[in-house]
């Protein structure tokens, strides 16, 4: 529970500020996808124990911010019930902004992604997965 907080906290400063930390983790296309005009970073969030040494556990994320208004419209935390289900397939077969194409090569917009009206994070969980 103490991990997924940390890593929720660290997104959110992500949406926050967008300081140099955060653009490393800009996202800026992906391929077969169509062009957006909203952002999206994705990397890891430390979530190291104390004691550990820093970076020693680390949580995978994909944030994606609101295609609304992301400085007011709420955060959203997915996490696809794992081990063995990634949150990744929330991202792109669920709520995420894309879905695979019907080639199964391209990406496409997703007309019901909670993007839409939310700040979305998925999380890859628990930690080492």
């Amino acid at each position: 529970v103490a991990a997924v907080v940390a890593a929720t906290l660290a997104v959110s400063a992500v949406r926050a500020e967008y300081g140099a930390a955060a653009l490393k983790d800009e996202v800026h296309g992906l391929p077969g996808a169509p062009a957006v005009p909203w952002r999206m970073f994705s990397g890891y969030v430390d979530v190291s124990n104390p004691g550990e040494p820093t970076g020693s556990r680390q949580m995978f994320y994909w944030f994606v911010e609101s295609q609304k208004a992301s400085s007011a419209d709420p955060v959203v935390l997915w996490t696809n019930g794992g081990p063995g289900c990634s949150g990744l397939g929330g991202f792109l077969s669920e709520q995420g902004p894309f879905r695979a194409g019907v080639d199964g090569k391209d990406l496409e917009l997703n007309e019901f992604s909670w993007a839409k009206v939310a700040n979305m994070v998925f999380i890859e969980q628990p930690v080492g997965v």
